[in-house]
C-alpha cells in the first residue's frame, strides 16, 4: 500500500522528528532539575547536548555510584573530571588516584582525597612527575612533609624561576647562582627574597622602590619572581633620546600547571 502525504502534512512530520531529541533533552533537563539522579546522568551523557550542560548535569549527581561510572567510563575527559570532583567516596578517590591512565585524572582525585598518608604516598611512587609534585603540593600534614623532605626527594622541592630583568636575587641573605633558565630549589617554609630589575631603557629607580618580597613556599610548587613596574616619567633628551625615573616593586606569583601535558600559566605569557 502507498501512503500519500500533502505536502504540509509532510512537512509537519519533519518537524516533528527533528524536534524529537530537543524535546526528549528538555524533558531529561527539567527532570535533572528536579533532582532525577537518572535523568542527570542521562544528560551528561548526551552527545546533542552542549559540553556547557553536560557538565551542569554532572554537578547536579549526588549518587555516588553514578559519578564513579561516569569517571571511569566517560569518553569526554572534561565529564571524567567533573564526576570526580563530584566524589566524595575516598574508597573510590584512591582507586582513581592510584590507578587512572590519565595523569589529570589522578590529580583531580588527589585534590578531594582527605588522607594525608595516601597522598604522600602517591607523591613517592606515582609514575608522573607532575601527579607526583601535585600530590606533595596538596600535602598540610607537616610531618609527612618533613618526611619527604629528610627522604631526599629533591624533585618535590618548591622552584623559583627569575623572570624578565630580574638580577642578583638572594634568598635569606644568600645570593642565588644565576642560571641559563634562572631556576632555583627552595626548601619548603618562609623566605625573605630580595632581587635587583634591569631594564634596557635608560631609567633610574626611585629609592622607594620595594626590592624584597616573603614567600612561603609549599612542597611541589612553582613560583616566579617579577618586576612589577609603577608611574614612570620620562625626559627627552632629543626625539631618540629619553630618561626616566620611577618605582617598581618584587612581586612573586604562584605558576599553576593545569597538567602534565599543558603549558604553565608564565610559559603561555
Amino acid at each position: 500500500m502507498t501512503v500519500r502525504l500533502h505536502i504540509p502534512a509532510a512537512a509537519a512530520l519533519i518537524l516533528a522528528l527533528s524536534a524529537a531529541p530537543a524535546l526528549a533533552q528538555s524533558a531529561q533537563t527539567r527532570e535533572c532539575e528536579g533532582g532525577n539522579q537518572r535523568a542527570c546522568a542521562a544528560l551528561a551523557r548526551s552527545g546533542s547536548a552542549s559540553l556547557e550542560v553536560r557538565e551542569a548535569a554532572v554537578r547536579r549527581i549526588t549518587d555516588q555510584a553514578l559519578l564513579a561510572d561516569m569517571a571511569a567510563s566517560e569518553p569526554n575527559r572534561n565529564i571524567r573530571l567533573a564526576a570526580i570532583r563530584g566524589l566524595v567516596d575516598q574508597t573510590v578517590l584512591t582507586d582513581i588516584a592510584r590507578h587512572a591512565k590519565g595523569a589529570v585524572e589522578r590529580g583531580a582525585a588527589i585534590d578531594r582525597l582527605t588522607s594525608q598518608a595516601t597522598i604522600a604516598d602517591i607523591a613517592r611512587t606515582d609514575p608522573s612527575r607532575w601527579v607526583r609534585r601535585h600530590a606533595a603540593y596538596c600535602l598540610t600534614d607537616q610531618k609527612e612533609i618533613d618526611k619527604l623532605v629528610a627522604e631526599g626527594r629533591k624533585e618535590l622541592l618548591p622552584t623559583l624561576t627569575a623572570g624578565g630583568g630580574i638580577r642578583h636575587v638572594t634568598v635569606d641573605g644568600k645570593p642565588v647562582k644565576e642560571t641559563l633558565l634562572g631556576v632555583t630549589q627552595l626548601m619548603p617554609g618562609r623566605h625573605t627574597i630580595t632581587a635587583d630589575f634591569v631594564v634596557l631603557d635608560n631609567v633610574t629607580w626611585d629609592a622607594n622602590s620595594v626590592s624584597s618580597v616573603t614567600l612561603d613556599a609549599r612542597l611541589g610548587a612553582s613560583y616566579i619572581l617579577e618586576g612589577e613596574v609603577g608611574i614612570v616619567t620620562w625626559t627627552y633628551l632629543s626625539p631618540q633620546t629619553r630618561r626616566g625615573h620611577g618605582t617598581w616593586t618584587l612581586v612573586v606569583r604562584e605558576e599553576v600547571s593545569p597538567g602534565p601535558d599543558l603549558l604553565p600559566q608564565w610559559l603561555r605569557r
